[in-house]
């Protein structure tokens, strides 16, 4: 077999479509540099798994942030108008393990969205 072949489509010859493959052979010296792995599902790298989880973080954390930041405001607001109101930081802890909470919750929420997708699939 030769390094260079031409490589048509259709066994009917109805597709015109061609290409030129070359094929590395392995004990050529100009490829010594090159090493040739193969790529499985098993070993290779989820990126759309890591998209799902990381968007699903940013929009809890976005949910988490404008909810808790609300409810802080709203509690600081009446508790400024109160004379007896107890301490801030109750409410600052509130507000902070909510949204971290929500951020938390986006990820697992992304993660089985994307894994509910992958069962679905009918394409």
């Amino acid at each position: 077999m030769t390094p260079e072949e031409t490589v048509s489509g259709a066994d009917s010859g109805d597709d015109t479509r061609s290409s030129n493959v070359e094929l590395i052979d392995p004990d050529d010296p100009r490829y010594s540099h090159v090493v040739v792995t193969e790529v499985t599902d098993a070993n290779a790298p989820s990126w759309s798994r890591m998209r799902a989880i990381m968007t699903g973080m940013a929009i809890g954390a976005l949910f988490g942030v404008v909810f808790f930041a609300g409810y802080g405001a709203t509690s600081a607001w009446i508790c400024s108008s109160r004379l007896d109101c107890g301490h801030w930081a109750p409410i600052t802890m509130v507000s902070v393990g909510g949204a971290l909470t929500f951020t938390l919750m986006g990820a697992v929420t992304g993660y089985l969205l994307h894994k509910m997708y992958r069962l679905f699939k009918v394409a």
